[in-house]
């Protein structure tokens, strides 16, 4: 029997339950447990993906950490500017 070890849920978590559609987490996700986790979306692209309409076909890659960091770094400095 498999176990999973209960741990903290990230902003952007992808989690995927028994029957193999992934669930995206966002703001309003748990704090704690859930499905097995895969991955994690980039900070940068939550905005865009909770725009999408439920149902809509989306496509992951794996992203390089210090790209996705250095990206989210920019990002806030542009708003910070404002």
């Amino acid at each position: 029997m498999n176990t999973l070890v209960s741990e903290g849920i990230a902003l952007g978590s992808i989690q995927i339950p028994a029957d193999g559609q992934p669930i995206i987490l966002l703001q309003d996700r748990q704090t704690l447990g859930g499905y097995p986790k895969i991955g994690c979306v980039a900070r940068c692209d939550l905005s865009l993906l909770a725009q999408q309409p439920p149902g809509k076909i989306i496509h992951f890659k794996k992203g390089d950490l210090h790209i996705e960091q250095r990206r989210y770094a920019q990002r806030l400095s542009f708003f910070n500017q404002i």
